[in-house]
């Protein structure tokens, strides 16, 4: 997968991201080590059905560079430190192939 250098000037910000592992009996998550991933991030207020069928109110959208591997339910550390989670994971496709991830955003789970 090779992304134009023009596209890669879009992304000033670095998020990591901690892919969800296992889950407790409780139902408590446990996070694996984090990945970090060049990326803008983009404050919104939007509610966001999500596959559960829950209304969420989503705080952002996350444009990643290249396609990391991310999940609903992983946690994200924002470049401010704030921890939220991913709600929604769309890959974006062009003419050749995987290009970007669009990652949305809330604070709960």
């Amino acid at each position: 997968m090779t992304i134009e250098a023009a596209y890669l000037a879009l992304m000033p910000s670095t998020i990591t991201i901690y892919n969800e592992t296992s889950t407790d009996k409780y139902g408590k998550p446990s996070f694996g080590t984090g990945t970090a991933v060049r990326c803008r991030v983009v404050p919104s207020n939007d509610s966001k059905r999500i596959d559960t069928g829950v209304d969420v109110m989503a705080s952002g959208k996350i444009y990643c560079y290249g396609t990391p591997t991310v999940n609903v339910n992983d946690k994200i550390q924002l470049p401010s430190g704030e921890q939220v989670y991913a709600v929604a994971v769309q890959l974006q496709n062009d003419e050749s192939g995987s290009h970007h991830t669009v990652i949305t955003i809330g604070s709960g789970r």
